[in-house]
């Protein structure tokens, strides 16, 4: 009996361990690339709504694997906002020395016409000689006289150290055209004589980041999920775990303002899970018709607080999300496929990242994939490599009976005293 147990055990485990070299096996469905690039060449593949829904364990059963089993590098790539300050040449007006208890120059800075509504937060003023602690005071500009101080800071010059110089002031995020700026003689010399000779301003240019569209189909919604002070919509994307992060509403209104919270869930009928919300409205000077959220679900739940209001005419709720890439170096010329949905696979790792960054990847071509499809290499895999933890665990147990089996016997065995 012992022997017949060993005999199963060692069965099993021979299942489990398997061929794990042959790693194209270890998945059930795969995308095949369009057009392969060339060795040495680098791409991105856009993940698609049927990988996040079919992935065991997303990303570490993700693979991009050639025909020949040759694992190609990759790593997730994710867009995100960018701003860039830039540095312009502003129009000088109305300067002048003004004397009295604190002497100083003032002048006004008219931003450049070529950005027009541009924000910017710091000013870079070169003045003459040495040695010195000056005071500077920034305010908005009008025509017609100052309002609203918008920062104040110092330019610093010391005789005997290069490096312990300030020549930049900055103020909060403004996009104002005009501003008004005071620089105050030293502190250390206040009858000293000199001149505002360059001023320069820091022009921010925000790039936001790509977006892609959630389909979505609208559900009825059940009568236990109604409220008479709320109302909630459901939306059903189709693939679990695909991330939504914005939701947008058209609304007809002209005047409103309501507070938005959003849940989800990937199983009908589990408990809906909070993914964040926000508020929207729409005034006479602005409006916001937009939140973030954070709802890896198919189905989105979004419920919309009127309390004693009138219902918002809502035409449509818009979901999008920023795509996520594989960003890849093809390390063959042999047509290639992104395998996913796989077996006990621990998290691949590479080294693309390290060798290049975030930035520069979302600029790589974008290789299209094909229709997702079973992978044929899956189908020459016997059953068990699917259940291979499970048949693991087995084999732990298995091991553990027979050692107290045979601590057992061997205890009955012992001549009695």
């Amino acid at each position: 009996m012992k022997k017949l147990l060993f005999a199963f055990l060692m069965t099993m485990a021979l299942c489990a361990l398997g061929d794990k070299s042959d790693v194209a096996s270890r998945f059930e469905l795969c995308c095949p690339l369009a057009d392969p690039p060339a060795k040495g060449v680098r791409g991105r593949l856009r993940i698609p709504g049927d990988v996040f829904d079919q992935s065991r364990n997303f990303p570490a059963d993700l693979r991009i694997l050639d025909e020949n089993g040759t694992q190609w590098p990759f790593f997730i790539a994710k867009p995100s906002d960018r701003t860039f300050s830039e540095k312009q040449t502003p129009q000088i007006l109305n300067k002048a020395f003004v004397d009295g208890p604190e002497p100083h120059w003032e002048f006004d800075l008219v931003m450049p016409e070529d950005k027009p509504g541009a924000v910017h937060n710091r000013l870079e003023i070169s003045t003459s000689g040495n040695d010195f602690v000056r005071r500077v005071e920034i305010s908005r500009s009008k025509e017609g006289g100052l309002s609203a101080h918008l920062g104040s800071g110092y330019l610093i010059s010391f005789p005997n150290n290069r490096n312990a110089r300030n020549n930049r002031i900055t103020y909060p995020d403004t996009d104002v055209a005009r501003l008004h700026v005071n620089v105050f003689t030293s502190a250390k010399n206040a009858d000293e004589h000199f001149e505002v000779q360059r001023v320069a301003v820091y022009c921010q240019d925000k790039i936001s980041a790509e977006r892609e569209p959630v389909d979505a189909t609208q559900c009825a919604v059940p009568e236990n999920e109604t409220d008479k002070r709320t109302q909630t919509f459901i939306l059903d994307s189709g693939f679990q775990k695909r991330p939504v992060e914005f939701i947008t509403f058209e609304v007809t209104d002209a005047s409103f303002a309501r507070c938005v919270s959003v849940s989800g869930r990937n199983v009908e009928n589990e408990q809906w899970r909070n993914a964040g919300g926000g508020e929207v409205h729409r005034f006479e000077k602005g409006e916001k018709t937009t939140i973030s959220v954070r709802a890896p679900y198919r189905w989105v739940k979004i419920s919309v607080r009127q309390d004693d209001n009138l219902p918002l005419d809502i035409r449509s709720i818009r979901m999008e999300a920023i795509p996520r890439y594989l960003a890849f170096e093809a390390v063959s010329e042999l047509p290639a496929r992104l395998c996913f949905r796989g077996w006990d696979l621990p998290a691949p790792r590479y080294d693309l990242r390290t060798r290049t960054s975030e930035a520069t990847s979302l600029t790589w071509p974008v290789v299209e994939l094909e229709a997702m499809q079973p992978n044929v290499s899956a189908g020459s895999v016997c059953f068990y490599r699917k259940y291979s933890s499970l048949i693991g665990a087995v084999i732990i147990g298995g091991v553990s009976l027979l050692v107290i089996w045979i601590i057992i016997s061997m205890m009955r065995r012992q001549p009695s005293p």
